[in-house]
């Protein structure tokens, strides 16, 4: 099954779009299935549920790569996916083992992701340019060279998002970016095409 893997900073809406993606694809009913040390556990949940549970303002909420297997419908059939959910990547060294393993994990499963989409708030961008940082403009040099790779600026739906949007769109010109929000899924019938294009 193809794969993409959702990457990004802490609390640039990671978890929030994967849930709410999934949602918009019509599923109800989310069973995640998360990658521990001792093997694979899964986790069923609603979709209220899993906002509630796993969507936190507090950074690196998510210290465990989680997916969930997802379908789009295309003409008379269906095609599948597998959407992973990351923890939050940062420059340096983190103090916390727990996070510094979920970041190689994280790191390790871009190798072999058929797409990576690299969310960026855009708002975060919009009150501080200096937030887009050193570690935006590694994945991005990294993006240009493997292909299938999307930038989305995510939490559009803020006041200060459109400004961060533009100073995106300036700064990776060379890249596909679509403007998005979790909260509200602007931006959600184009990331499902730009999907159904790669995979």
């Amino acid at each position: 099954m193809r794969r993409t893997a959702v990457i990004g900073r802490p609390n640039a809406g990671k978890t929030a779009f994967t849930i709410s993606f999934a949602t918009y694809l019509g599923f109800q009913t989310l069973r995640f299935v998360r990658q521990q040390a001792e093997g694979s556990v899964e986790l069923e949940l609603s979709a209220e549920a899993a906002k509630a549970d796993l969507v936190s303002p507090m950074p690196h909420k998510t210290t465990q790569i989680q997916s969930l297997e997802l379908e789009c419908a295309v003409g008379k059939g269906k095609r599948q996916f597998e959407l992973f959910d990351t923890c939050g990547l940062m420059e340096g060294i983190h103090p916390e083992g727990e996070i510094r393993l979920a970041m190689a994990q994280s790191l390790m499963l871009l190798r072999d992701a058929d797409l990576v989409m690299h969310i960026i708030d855009a708002a975060l961008i919009g009150k501080d340019r200096s937030s887009l940082g050193v570690l935006e403009e590694e994945l991005a040099t990294w993006g240009r060279t493997r292909g299938n790779y999307l930038i989305l600026a995510n939490k559009m739906d803020l006041a200060s998002a459109n400004q961060g949007l533009r100073t995106i769109e300036h700064h990776f010109s060379a890249l596909p970016i679509i403007a998005t929000s979790a909260r509200t899924g602007q931006g959600f019938r184009e990331v499902k095409k730009y999907v159904l294009r790669i995979l």
